[in-house]
């Protein structure tokens, strides 16, 4: 890849995919617990923004940081000539603008994980809330997918 080629994964030959497949649905897999509402609303917000955070993660592992470090390289004793710069920036342009556009959705979803569980924790609901019960439990797979 030289001056800004991005690799196009869709384009490969060869592909494996080994991700476990699951034909259930974050709502089927918590449904025992769908006699407490509260429960099952807490249970679904975080696994449904822990499962985003996880595909914003392997979306940024697999589709944006790779061609990244490349940007800029050339082949060693090979001066760019003029105008070249500007080609190899104009072909990688898409890949930033992308990338700004995944930061920002990838700090929406921070950014409400962090409310919910401020909201969760949250002094208010100390001891006249029905949430109270639930501030004693550490998510812990939602701070990993911090």
């Amino acid at each position: 890849l030289l001056c800004g080629a991005v690799w196009d994964p869709d384009a490969a030959l060869i592909g494996i995919k080994v991700d476990p497949s699951s034909k259930h649905s974050l709502e089927e897999a918590i449904a025992p617990c769908r006699d407490n509402k509260n429960l099952f609303k807490i249970l679904l917000v975080f696994s449904v923004l822990s499962s985003e955070l996880h595909d914003l993660t392997q979306e940024a592992r697999e589709r944006l940081l790779p061609p990244l470090p490349v940007f800029g390289e050339h082949p060693e004793g090979k001066d760019l000539q003029d105008g070249e710069v500007q080609l190899c920036f104009g072909r990688i342009l898409p890949l930033l603008m992308e990338t700004w556009n995944f930061s920002e959705r990838l700090y929406a979803v921070v950014q409400n994980l962090v409310r919910q569980l401020a909201s969760l924790y949250s002094p208010k609901h100390r001891k006249r809330s029905q949430l109270a019960a639930y501030q004693a439990v550490h998510f812990q797979p939602v701070w990993m997918a911090l």
